[in-house]
């Protein structure tokens, strides 16, 4: 029987007289790959932010490995949030330290681990993600393909029970796209691993998810099978995906870092 790893219930969020979030009804189960798809200000950071527990919902439940999140105290939300791992759309390496630090950095700030079993585990990761030999390397020295390997890399290291992609294809090359998705399913395979991607790029989001969420001005407009949105008959999905109307012509190269950062969390 498959474990939701995130649910919502009717939620509807509204802060200062405004409509953030509106009766959202969305389940994400155990290996199951989701993107999450809209234009800027449509509500993927507001959707993100109350799974993670930084918001809490005017009305409706939102829950997190099966509990309710606003019944969590921080200590119980900081675990849980160690069974999610995140790639940046900006990498967010540090830029002083190796690739090997850079990835290890998760496993030493939650736990003491001994050094021979923390190396035993980076270098599996870096395997992973086909970087064997790469862990003496700077961040400086790395290509950008191979700064979002060490990122998926660092992202994994923790064994999470979910990833979350922020924006994963944006300013790589069609080469390294390509090479991107195929690694990312090889993960998820591997470490059986479910995944949550937030992108603009939805044609190649549409290789990699089984699961697509449309969402517009707080709303969820669409929500189904992969194929299904592709070949959608809705007016306001069609625009997204061919790249025309409203919908896509108010659309920005924005992360969900920019976003986070830029609305203090709302």
């Amino acid at each position: 029987m498959s474990v939701s790893l995130i649910e919502f219930d009717r939620v509807h969020l509204e802060i200062g007289g405004r409509v953030l979030v509106n009766q959202f009804d969305f389940s994400m189960e155990e290996g199951e790959h989701v993107g999450l798809i809209g234009p800027s200000g449509a509500g993927k950071t507001t959707f993100i932010n109350l799974f993670l527990g930084l918001l809490k919902p005017t009305s409706g439940t939102v829950r997190l490995f099966g509990k309710d999140v606003s019944e969590l105290n921080d200590h119980t939300l900081e675990l849980m949030r160690m069974e999610m791992g995140m790639m940046f759309q900006t990498n967010a390496l540090f830029p002083e330290w190796t690739v090997y630090e850079n990835i290890a950095f998760p496993v030493r700030y939650h736990f003491r681990v001994p050094e021979p079993v923390l190396k035993q585990l980076v270098l599996m990761k870096l395997d992973a993600v086909g970087l064997r030999g790469a862990q003496h390397l700077m961040p400086s020295e790395l290509s950008g393909g191979m700064a979002r390997r060490v990122a998926l890399a660092r992202a994994m290291v923790l064994d999470p029970k979910f990833l979350i992609y922020d924006e994963p294809f944006t300013g790589q090359d069609p080469v390294t796209k390509s090479t991107l998705k195929d690694l990312m399913k090889q993960v998820h395979s591997r470490f059986e691993v479910s995944s949550l991607m937030v992108s603009h790029d939805i044609r190649d989001l549409s290789e990699v998810v089984d699961k697509m969420i449309v969402i517009r001005s707080g709303r969820i407009i669409a929500s189904g099978a992969t194929d299904e949105i592709m070949n959608s008959k809705d007016d306001d999905v069609r625009n997204f995906i061919l790249g025309t109307g409203k919908t896509v012509q108010s659309l920005s190269k924005r992360s969900l870092t920019e976003d986070i950062l830029e609305s203090g969390g709302a």
